[in-house]
């Protein structure tokens, strides 16, 4: 084979390159050994300055926070790598320190090899700091941008279908905003003529404001709370209990140079926007006010005033015919009938009433009665129409003697209050209105028939979960008004706009007290009241103590409610209350002792719910006429006298659910010699006939759930949480059959469980009455519902938690699916290996979940689907989804989802979703509060 030449300056061109290439790589290395001191020096002065500039971007960041603005992404990304540079710069500088008097070889040189490392690192790293610190964002227009616009969800009024004059007044008043020469608006009317339907209405049609707010004032002007609301629709970071010039600032900043919408309900005197924070209304803002009187609106200084008029008669007729029924429609019935309906006045809340408490009567003697009772009927308050009160009290009157009585109590409770009927009905009981001679049950049910009867006139309103109830605003102004005329005795004072206790002649007259939700912070030393029956502190949060003498002179005292103040501690004079019956602390989350209850022999009612509580002393078991004990979420409780229950013979109601669960029986069932002082035994409490509800923890005893199950409570049972059970592998659903009555089931830190119930007979279902679910770190759970075998009842169920449970890869089945036709809510979280929500296909006769509101689903890291198909959730008001990257369509459309209020989620996800028809984003996209990435 024939060589090729090879040209000898190419050859010495190459030579001379390599010898280039490689000199200059010494030389740069030879100089990280030669400088290794100076690169150390100057990596301090650089980690230093940049530990300075940070701290200037940091104050930056939370000015601008502050200020309801936007951080930008790269300013926090920029934070996060800050936070990276330091520390490893750290861990150089610290390397050079422990080296510096050992970096020498055998003979005392220099270890040139440790120099040139170190050298190399430092020389680096302070490059790095220094071009990161040019990159710094130091102005504030570096920091941060304006905040995203979140529209305003729309409200939910009553439809104003077939109601000419109410969609009349809505039109008027949306002609008069879009006006550019009016900035603020009275609208005015009588009680209960609908205004706040109609301006619930212009909140929703309302188009082209940055802001649109809906506020709701009432009588006790609290301008705290008024700037608490305003920023939740901002989403601005009000602190609670902030100052109202701090909460002014943000505000302010917030809406100035924006074009707002701010409606004002319930307005009764001169409200000063300018103290919430809200700039005068200029560049197209509007102000509208909402009251019953004109006066309300000339202190606001309006522009335009629109008084709503009662409705035509044509309106009142269809809406008197939606609430009577077709009854009105008979021969004997119809002229009485449109005489009824002319005395009514137009009012939608008198119409309503009482076309409630004469539905499809069809006695004309009653109608006859009820026009009578009507022409006669007089009634009047200041402030408010006669006519109004003369409508309104005619149900009132409806009503024997009983239901009057239960109904004037409710005058005690704050405006807007959400009322708890469980302990409504008892307190009807403890008053003597209801109940002589009953068991707990019976009391509670009676208590719920006369709550349906209210609710049936129109006298009362459901409210959320567990059949709680509330009162419209001129039902409680009824109640108030026949309360305060017929019983001086009753003293009311309620809402934040009530800062002062009541004066020594108001204490010694009284019978009754409520000061509910008031700001009152100081309460008198020694207040003289020898008639006080009934005492309501229930939402003070400013009282912190009571004084030690406070309760020395209320022998009468039966009833005591301290729920959501924030004691620590009870004073000495409690132990006066030789009368007292009922003790309520629910959410008292401060109060640890408790040691003064010891001493109240007539106590039959005690709530500890929620509170600080660490044990209970030992001479509890002296309070022998106790019947409902509520002790549920006392995470801190770790000591109860053992013998307790054995002490209690007339107990009725005990909630431990999520308190202390030590529980143990031997054999006998009875508690050993050596058994722990602070064991208790689940067999003294099997032994009480009374006892007809319970809700108990169980802690680290697999043994106690099944002595649990095998015991005659069981079928008492109402709610049970099973904790940190290591040798627990599931309910024998032999065993749990008996529980018909459980409500609540929780069951968290079990390493063991793979199924929660354990048998074959799929015939059997178990917990028929569930209501809640909730299960958390289950690492070994493979299925909530297994078909082919004995399976919990979810025909009944509410709301149901998923945790930290990392075995699980689908939640519902299609089995599942089928009974879940009461679900509210469910949230999914922290399950790592779940690829789908709902496993398998659904029919499109099928109706899923048909009552469920909201659902959220966080840190799935390996979750694709929810559903494959679209779901009709016609009842889906929010969605919140976080920490789920590989989530990329939601199985959702506007046209199936019209209640649709909330998606929460990250920005990113946002982005990157997959939509089959783009105007189901558009519809979606107003209803977007993006969350943190990091939440």
């Amino acid at each position: 084979m024939a060589c090729i030449p090879i040209p000898s300056d190419a050859i010495c061109e190459c030579l001379l390159g390599s010898l280039k290439w490689t000199f200059g790589h010494a030389l740069r290395h030879a100089c990280y050994l030669k400088n290794h001191q100076t690169n150390y020096e100057t990596l301090i002065r650089e980690n230093d300055m940049l530990r300075t500039i940070e701290e200037h971007v940091n104050k930056l960041v939370t000015a601008e926070d502050r200020k309801g603005r936007d951080i930008r992404r790269e300013v926090e990304e920029w934070q996060k790598k800050t936070r990276e540079l330091k520390n490893e710069a750290e861990c150089i500088i610290r390397d050079f320190q422990e080296a510096q008097g050992t970096c020498t070889c055998c003979r005392g040189l220099p270890n040139c090899w440790y120099c040139y490392r170190r050298g190399k690192a430092a020389g680096r790293k302070h490059k790095e700091v220094a071009a990161h610190i040019e990159k710094a964002p130091m102005e504030a227009e570096q920091v941060s941008k304006p905040r995203e616009i979140n529209r305003a969800a729309p409200l939910n009024p009553k439809p104003l279908d077939g109601q000419e004059t109410a969609t009349r007044f809505v039109k008027e008043i949306l002609d008069n905003i879009k006006d550019a020469s009016i900035s603020r608006i009275g609208v005015y009317g009588m009680g209960g003529v609908g205004k706040t339907t109609i301006v619930k209405h212009v909140h929703n049609q309302a188009k082209e404001f940055d802001f649109i707010m809906y506020i709701v004032v009432s009588q006790n002007l609290d301008y705290k709370h008024l700037q608490e609301k305003i920023a939740q629709y901002l989403e601005l970071p009000l602190a609670k209990g902030a100052d109202l010039s701090e909460g002014e600032k943000l505000i302010l900043t917030r809406l100035k140079g924006w074009k707002y919408l701010l409606i004002l309900d319930d307005v009764w005197q001169d409200l000063d926007i300018h103290v919430l924070g809200v700039p005068d209304p200029v560049n197209g803002s509007k102000v509208v006010v909402v009251s019953r009187t004109l006066d309300a609106c000339h202190a606001m200084q309006t522009d335009k005033n629109i008084k709503v008029e009662a409705m035509c008669w044509k309106d009142a007729m269809s809406l008197f015919i939606q609430n009577t029924g077709d009854v009105i429609k008979q021969p004997t019935i119809e002229k009485i009938a449109m005489e009824v309906l002319r005395e009514c006045g137009g009012l939608p809340i008198a119409i309503t009433t009482i076309g409630a408490a004469l539905r499809n009567n069809d006695d004309a003697a009653v109608w006859e009665d009820t026009l009578r009772a009507l022409k006669q009927s007089t009634g009047e308050t200041e402030g408010m129409d006669e006519k109004v009160f003369k409508i309104l009290k005619l149900s009132y009157k409806f009503l024997d003697e009983t239901k009057q009585n239960c109904f004037l109590y409710l005058s005690m409770f704050p405006e807007d209050e959400i009322i708890f009927t469980y302990f409504l009905s008892i307190n009807w009981h403890l008053e003597g209105y209801i109940g002589d001679g009953m068991s707990i049950k019976e009391i509670v049910n009676k208590g719920r028939e006369i709550i349906l009867r209210l609710k049936n006139a129109n006298l009362l309103e459901s409210a959320g979960y567990a059949q709680n109830v509330n009162m419209h605003d001129l039902i409680r102004d009824l109640a108030v008004y026949v309360s305060s005329s017929e019983d001086e005795a009753n003293f009311t004072k309620t809402g934040r706009g009530v800062s002062k206790a009541p004066t020594e002649e108001e204490w010694m007259k009284a019978k009754r007290i409520s000061l509910m939700r008031t700001s009152i912070e100081t309460l008198p030393d020694r207040p003289v009241s020898p008639q006080l029956k009934t005492l309501l502190f229930e939402g003070c949060e400013g009282i912190k103590t009571i004084p030690c003498s406070f309760f020395e002179s209320m022998f009468a005292l039966e009833i005591l409610n301290l729920n959501g103040t924030m004691i620590k501690r009870l004073p000495d004079s409690l132990t006066k209350l030789k009368s007292l019956r009922a003790l309520y602390f629910y959410g008292c989350k401060m109060l640890e002792d408790i040691a003064a209850i010891v001493d109240l022999p007539e106590l039959q009612v005690l709530d500890l719910y929620l509170t600080g509580v660490k044990e209970l002393p030992d001479g509890f078991v002296n309070l022998k006429k106790l019947r409902i004990l509520r002790m549920g979420f006392t995470f801190k409780l770790c000591k109860i006298p053992p013998n307790l229950f054995s002490n209690m013979p007339l107990l009725e109601v005990l909630n431990m659910f999520r308190s202390y669960g030590l529980w143990k029986t031997d054999s006998e069932g009875r508690t050993s010699a050596g058994q722990s002082q602070g064991t208790l035994n689940l067999e003294d409490l099997a032994d009480k006939e009374n006892l007809s509800s319970v809700e108990l923890t169980i802690k680290e005893s697999g043994e106690s759930i099944q002595r649990l199950m095998e015991s005659k409570l069981v079928g008492r049972l109402e709610g049970l949480a099973i904790q940190c059970c290591g040798n627990f592998e599931g309910i024998d659903s032999s065993k749990a059959e008996d529980a018909e009555r459980l409500k609540a089931l929780m069951v968290q830190s079990c390493p063991e469980l793979k199924k929660i119930i354990r048998g074959t007979d799929p015939k059997k279902v178990i917990f028929p009455d569930l209501r809640l679910l909730q299960l958390e770190e289950l690492p070994m759970l493979e299925r909530v519902y297994v078909e082919m075998e004995a399976h919990i009842s979810f025909l009944k169920l509410e709301k149901l938690t998923i945790k930290g449970c990392k075995a699980l890869k689908a939640i519902f089945t299609y089995e599942l699916l089928k009974q879940l036709q009461n679900l509210v809510h469910f949230e999914v979280s922290n399950c790592p290996e779940v690829e789908n929500v709902i496993d398998g296909q659904v029919g499109d006769e099928d109706e899923v979940f048909p009552k469920l509101t909201s659902f959220g689903i966080h840190n799935l890291q390996k979750l694709t689907t929810i559903y494959e198909g679209v779901l009709k959730l016609k009842a889906l008001a929010s969605v919140e989804v976080s920490k789920c990257p590989l989530l990329k369509k939601l199985p959702l459309d506007a046209q199936n989802c019209g209640k649709m209020r909330i998606v929460q989620g990250e920005k990113e996800w946002w982005e990157g979703l997959v939509w089959q028809e783009e105007s189901t984003k558009a519809a979606f996209q107003k209803y977007l509060i993006i969350k943190p990435t990091d939440a």
